[in-house]
């Protein structure tokens, strides 16, 4: 079979009758700066599209010194919030014609610390991460790159870089509140066993809401989960907090909080006036849940656009102060 020809501004060029500069400013986003019509930038992009034209990247990197990619580090890609994001960064990024290269660390610093390298020596035009525990050096190390770099969902405290969360203490308090105001008092804590900045803000509005309302809590009642033995951890811990006696759990991840659904289940415990789980994240298997789980839902797709935003900005040079972002989450309450 013949290959295919591959278009080029000229060909767009003869079709239109235009100069090839003309086809090239409009192409590259440019039409306004050099006050191409916009009658002439509707037939150009018509054109380029009915003959299939696909603009040359390596060309366009030697020509520019951009790459066009984005480089994405998440903790845990299986992760329903992760994954979201991911979905949410790569369909952000392709408004601004970028494309993502993902890495999922997995929640270790050596794996978040090699992804960050590869991207470095990709050439990356920025990058987008969700630090890890003891990732510090590595982002320090993205910083001295010059690399533009936004951390997202987590933050390095006294570190001057950009960064878009939750804010993770106030929704947590909040929440805590509530199932207090229901008459709840024996209430245990399941998280994930990191010292992660959004888990610690996390436990930190839960105890807040706790001593502000006089109601007891003591070491027994907190339970970190085994991130690497999620599954076999949390079906212990729930076990272990059904035998004291409690009569609520507040679950920190949507990970921990899936995981008692079922073991709850395989027991046979129902959601009563005595007994309730709420939860941080709102994925879908709580809407399959067979009780209804309050809940915390963050606003992804707010996080997302806001993070590529920033990212862009550093990228193109349009902005040089550091912007550091908290956006409230909102209650699901059922």
């Amino acid at each position: 079979m013949k290959d295919r020809k591959t278009v080029t501004l000229s060909d767009i060029a003869e079709v239109l009758h235009l100069s090839p500069t003309v086809i090239s400013m409009v192409l590259n986003g440019k039409a306004r700066k050099y006050r191409v019509s916009e009658e002439v930038e509707r037939k150009v992009m018509h054109c380029a599209r009915e003959m299939g034209y696909r603009p040359n990247r390596l060309a366009q990197s030697l020509r520019t010194g951009k790459t066009r990619t984005i480089g994405l580090i998440l903790g845990d890609i299986s992760n329903p919030f992760f994954a979201r994001m991911a979905r949410c960064i790569e369909r952000e990024a392709a408004k601004y014609d970028y494309q993502v290269m993902f890495a999922n660390s997995d929640e270790s610093a050596d794996k978040f610390e090699r992804s960050a390298q590869l991207f470095i020596s990709k050439q990356v035009d920025g990058m987008i991460v969700a630090p890890t525990e003891n990732s510090e050096k590595s982002v320090r190390n993205i910083l001295d790159t010059k690399i533009p770099i936004v951390l997202v969902d987590r933050i390095i405290d006294g570190l001057p870089v950009d960064y878009v969360q939750i804010d993770n203490e106030d929704a947590t308090y909040r929440l805590t509140n509530k199932i207090i105001d229901k008459g709840f008092r024996k209430i245990a804590y399941m998280t994930i066993s990191h010292g992660l900045s959004n888990f610690v803000a996390r436990y930190a509005g839960f105890k807040r809401a706790l001593q502000e309302r006089n109601v007891p809590f003591d070491d027994s009642l907190f339970y970190e989960v085994d991130f690497e033995n999620c599954q076999k951890s949390v079906r212990e811990g729930v076990y272990m907090f059904l035998r004291m006696g409690i009569d609520a759990i507040f679950c920190a991840s949507n990970r921990v909080g899936t995981q008692v659904m079922i073991v709850l289940r395989e027991r046979n415990v129902e959601l009563s006036d005595h007994f309730t789980v709420v939860s941080f994240d709102n994925p879908d298997e709580f809407k399959l849940a067979y009780f209804p789980v309050s809940c915390i839902e963050q606003p992804i797709e707010t996080i997302g656009e806001k993070v590529m935003s920033i990212l862009i900005s550093k990228i193109n040079g349009t902005s040089d102060k550091i912007e550091q972002v908290t956006i409230p989450a909102r209650l699901i309450m059922k």
